[in-house]
């Protein structure tokens, strides 16, 4: 699987989710290592995406791999 789209991000214990952001995609950035893209992306961990609603800015976090997440709820 190279990603997933809405539902609850799976994040580190330390990263703070400011209220008004929703998961807009979780990337597997090793998946997509193996597809020819003109991408600068990381060639390993995990690219979660948290889009603003309700007028906020979102913003993206990388996940190292190995990094133990959680199931988070965004506010």
């Amino acid at each position: 699987m190279v990603g997933r789209l809405g539902g609850r991000p799976l994040l580190p214990p330390d990263v703070d989710v400011p209220a008004g952001l929703a998961l807009a995609a979780e990337l597997d950035c090793a998946a997509l290592a193996g597809y020819e893209m003109n991408l600068d992306l990381p060639g390993t961990g995990t690219l979660v995406f948290l889009a603003g609603v309700e007028g906020r800015e979102g913003f993206v976090v990388y996940v190292p791999p190995g990094t133990a997440v959680t199931e988070r709820c965004c506010p």
